[in-house]
């Protein structure tokens, strides 16, 4: 990176701070001091890309791809966690292949340890079954930048987060949840989940700039429609799914399962004309984006629970 191009990075990162009325500590405890900032606003260090990226999610804004100038080096790494976010199947094997790719190409970084233990959480769900090592994986990464976090505990995080921060408790979020269905001794982690879950969503609507373009605001609104479904308030749990088809741009998978729940919901409030086109509609897409036997579980579900003929 030349002097000129990270000299940019540090005008782009002051002028956005400055233009929210954000101080250097807001945007950047946790991830560096002061000091580092100062410079790097004035052009005087290099940030790394990965640090650049949660100063600016910190900040609610999502950098282009192209915004932030990189190595060789910095550029095969990104196309690795790039491949890996696209991977929607847990049981996909290129995930395991690709997170040994990513941890032994070099010494990882607290933000690419963050990104690193994002991933291998699901991969070990897949592999290993939900486990409080799961949680502890995802709380272990938190404190790298949160010191202060607590896995077990309904105090959410004050102030600013970024985006590896957020899709983390995401995870656990998801972990916790379906931890609670299993275990008597793991009930009262639903209660958490479902906080927490609400705390992302509101979190992105409030301080990230165009929420709706982000996919991890997706999938909070994927599960929390889940949720929500689950605790039997259809009509709530039918607002959230729209939420979601409105805001999925990229991925056509999480488009056709905002779209089933929208088409579910709409069924179990007793409209199932509509529900079944919809429900329809979507299971037309995850017929070809979906595993075989995760396609024919959901047609046997809604055909089952609602009468259809799918």
């Amino acid at each position: 990176m030349t002097q000129e191009e990270f000299s940019l990075i540090g005008r782009l990162l002051h002028d956005i701070r400055k233009e929210k009325k954000l101080s250097m500590e807001d945007v950047c405890h946790g991830l560096c001091n002061k000091a580092t900032l100062s410079r790097i606003e004035r052009g005087e260090i290099e940030c790394d890309i990965m640090l650049a990226e949660a100063l600016f999610t910190r900040m609610g804004v999502t950098p282009n791809d192209k915004l932030i100038p990189v190595n060789r080096e910095q550029y095969q790494r990104f196309k690795i966690r790039e491949q890996i976010d696209l991977l929607v199947d847990i049981s996909d094997s290129r995930r395991k292949v690709l997170l040994e790719e990513y941890k032994n190409g070099k010494p990882l970084n607290k933000f690419e340890k963050q990104f690193y233990a994002k991933s291998e959480g699901i991969y070990k769900i897949y592999i290993d079954g939900l486990s409080e090592n799961i949680i502890s994986i995802y709380e272990k990464a938190l404190q790298l930048t949160l010191p202060n976090f607590k896995a077990r505990s309904l105090q959410m995080p004050e102030g600013l987060l970024s985006y590896f921060e957020l899709a983390l408790m995401n995870n656990m979020a998801h972990a916790e949840f379906y931890m609670s269905e299993q275990k008597e001794e793991w009930k009262f982690l639903r209660q958490i989940a479902i906080k927490r879950i609400q705390f992302l969503k509101s979190y992105y609507e409030k301080n990230v700039d165009e929420f709706k373009k982000e996919r991890l605001y997706s999938i909070i609104i994927f599960n929390l429609t889940n949720w929500t479904e689950d605790e039997g308030d259809s009509f709530s749990a039918l607002e959230i799914a729209k939420k979601g088809l409105e805001c999925e741009k990229k991925s056509i998978w999480y488009y056709s399962a905002h779209g089933l729940n929208i088409g579910v919901n709409l069924a179990k409030l007793g409209n199932l004309k509509d529900g079944e086109r919809i429900i329809g509609n979507a299971l037309n897409i995850q017929k070809y984006t979906s595993r075989e036997d995760v396609y024919k579980y959901l047609v046997n579900e809604v055909n089952k629970n609602f009468g259809f003929h799918f």
